[in-house]
């Protein structure tokens, strides 16, 4: 393969490209691996033997023994030659073809001495690392703890500062002048003069990429007063430096075998570290900040990549610059995490001071994205008032708009909506009483008007459950609604987990009401399906849909969108007037704002916007007040005693 089709190759998904035309099985399938099965789009299968390996780029059916990667999928499946299925490829890439990548052959037989010249360039660095020249770098390899399996499986080795260099030496076995200038192994000087080694006195780092090819090398220097303490090869044929990874093969084999997370450190010390300690899926972006092409090439390896940086100042930088690349390249299931060592502390010396087991614990403690830029912001400045928590709210969602995938993008406006409004509702709850506020008497403490706590909770969650059971009862409603249940703000968690799963289930199956019902129970648990599928207030639903053979009788589907609906509307409703009515309620309690036989007023109309009754004012015992709302007189009362008003002028 060319060097442009090699990197189409890493950033485009086999899955993604092979899901187009498959289901893929969710028992067998191990995502977080890489590994997808299904059955074999090639011939006729009843049970799954088609596997395709994500993080190799590679499928293999086990029954008819086809295989091949993207480029071989494609042009079998859709009938294209190698010209137009490069055009597709790239297409979902996003990458524009290069005039020269169609005479592949010429491009292959001029990259070819490149990967060469750099193997023997790695053979001749390896030899003198043993020598007497050497001597100095095998000390320091060994006070950082290197050992020689680690010597030899990372492939170090050492690039002298006396002749005879390396230019001197491949030049008598034959390699030319050119490939060492243009493998970027030597250097000509500005002024014109002989060309010269590039790398003098420094332990060397070879690279290699997803293939396995030798492109390039890192070089760390000996000497303290080096100009720079690294120094990578130079942007050559074969070698770009903000598309490569270093320790990309081990780690890609190493995940799904050894490791199920993959760790992203700063330098090649520290993934040799961590290797050494047992953690091998682990890469670094070569001294660098992370690239948009690395990231993908993380993303092609493992969906949720782990970041392991210092917890100072600098690595807390280094993580918002990483975010904010990463936002608007997120897709549903690609994301990052975040792990941050001790102040001055890197991923090697941490593993050598407190070994695997509490490196392992440091990263299984990272946070996600979203979990980051929330405490990140917050962090930045005291949210204690209203302008403070704008200026915070309009931070997160600014960040969030670039999010360009949309469901991505729906999700995180809802968990940041949800964050928010418990910082509303908690602020509100707390009281933040003034000193010396008269305190409601405990009969108007229990009073819906004042608290409306309890009952309302319980009536939310009575709301939220004859949703979710109509959806289970009735899969099809699910494609009437979706955005307004997508973004729909539950108060209980496992109720998210189940509606969220729900509306995967309607993605993935075809609505009938066993699969869909199977689906949700292999996900969530059948003890709370039960539950919500024998609650009696559903029983009207479920007699009518037990008679449903099909299960999609137009009729009980049109009744069964009429109530989600407005179960819909009057959960809605709550959620918009919550706040304003528990702001209210604590402008009551402290006896401020304004007119507060007004603000009462407000208070309860939210109320019975939000919770709409069938009964009329006299035989729920209210009466009404001038501006129209009907309240307890007892509650009234009790409120006027509080606020001082006797009623009299």
């Amino acid at each position: 393969m060319s060097q442009f089709t090699d990197e189409l190759m890493e950033r485009v998904s086999l899955a993604e490209v092979i899901g187009r035309r498959v289901t893929w099985d969710s028992r067998k399938s191990r995502p977080q691996r890489g590994e997808h099965w299904a059955c074999c789009p090639f011939h006729q299968e009843k049970t799954p033997s088609f596997k395709v390996d994500d993080h190799k780029g590679v499928y293999y059916c086990f029954g008819c023994h086809e295989t091949g990667n993207a480029i071989t999928f494609i042009r079998k499946t859709e009938n294209l030659d190698y010209r137009e299925t490069l055009h597709r490829l790239a297409e979902m890439a996003g990458m524009e073809i290069p005039k020269s990548e169609w005479d592949q052959t010429r491009e292959e037989s001029t990259h070819k001495p490149l990967y060469d010249v750099c193997e023997q360039a790695c053979t001749q660095f390896q030899i003198a690392l043993s020598s007497h020249a050497g001597k100095a770098a095998r000390v320091y390899l060994e006070e950082r703890g290197l050992n020689a399996q680690a010597i030899e499986q990372f492939e170090i080795g050492f690039a002298g500062q006396r002749n005879p260099g390396l230019m001197q030496i491949l030049r008598k076995t034959g390699v030319s002048q050119e490939h060492l200038l243009t493998a970027g192994l030597c250097v000509e000087p500005d002024g014109g003069g002989q060309p010269y080694d590039r790398f003098r006195n420094r332990i060397m780092f070879p690279i290699r990429d997803l293939r396995g090819r030798l492109i390039g090398f890192g070089g760390r220097a000996l000497d303290p007063a080096a100009p720079a303490k690294y120094l990578n090869s130079p942007e050559t044929p074969i070698f770009k430096k903000g598309a490569c990874l270093y320790n990309a093969v081990a780690a890609r084999n190493a995940l799904g075998k050894e490791e199920s997370d993959l760790v992203v450190v700063e330098g090649y010390m520290d993934v040799i570290a961590l290797s050494s300690y047992g953690i091998r899926a682990c890469v670094a972006p070569l001294g660098t900040a992370i690239t948009e092409n690395q990231l993908r090439l993380l993303w092609k390896l493992a969906p949720e990549p782990v970041l392991a940086l210092d917890g100072d100042s600098a690595g807390l930088r280094a993580a918002e610059r990483v975010s904010d690349l990463a936002l608007p390249l997120l897709e549903p299931g690609k994301s990052l995490k975040f792990s941050f060592l001790p102040t001055d502390t890197d991923p090697d010396d941490y593993v050598r001071q407190h070994g695997t087991s509490a490196m392992r614990d440091l990263l299984n403690r990272a946070l996600p994205l979203a979990d980051f830029l929330w405490q990140t912001e917050v962090k930045k400045q005291s949210i204690d008032t209203p302008e403070r928590m704008a200026a915070f709210e309009a931070r997160l969602r600014k960040m969030i708009a670039s999010i360009q995938d949309t469901t991505v993008r729906r999700r995180y406006n809802q968990v940041i909506g949800n964050r928010l409004f418990e910082i509303n509702r908690g602020s509100v709850q707390s009281g933040n009483r003034k000193q010396g506020s008269v305190q409601p008497t405990r009969e108007l403490q229990a009073s819906i008007l004042m608290t409306g706590n309890h009952q309302q909770e319980i009536g939310v969650y009575v709301r939220e459950s004859v949703i979710l059971g109509i959806c289970l009862t009735v899969p099809p409603v699910l494609e009437a609604f979706p955005e307004r249940l997508e973004n729909l703000a539950l108060s209980d968690q496992t109720h998210r987990q189940l509606l969220d799963c729900m509306i995967d289930a309607a993605r993935n199956t075809d609505h009938d009401r066993a699969s869909f019902q199977s689906f949700v129970r292999e996900r969530c648990g059948t003890k709370i399906v039960d539950r919500l599928l024998d609650a009696n207030r559903l029983l009207p639903l479920h007699v009518a849909a037990e008679s449903d053979e099909t299960g999609k009788n137009t009729n009980l589907i049109a009744r069964a969108k009429t109530m989600l609906s407005e179960e819909l509307a009057k959960i809605e409703t709550n959620s918009a007037k919550q706040y304003e009515l528990e702001e209210a309620i604590l402008d009551t309690k402290e006896r401020t704002g304004g007119d507060p036989t007004r603000r009462l007023g407000e208070a309860v109309r939210a109320q019975q916007e939000a919770q709409r009754g069938d009964q009329s004012m006299e035989a729920m015992g209210l009466v009404q007040m001038e501006n129209g709302v009907a309240v307890d007189p007892r509650d009234l009362a009790e409120f006027k005693r509080l606020v001082g008003d006797s009623g009299e002028e």
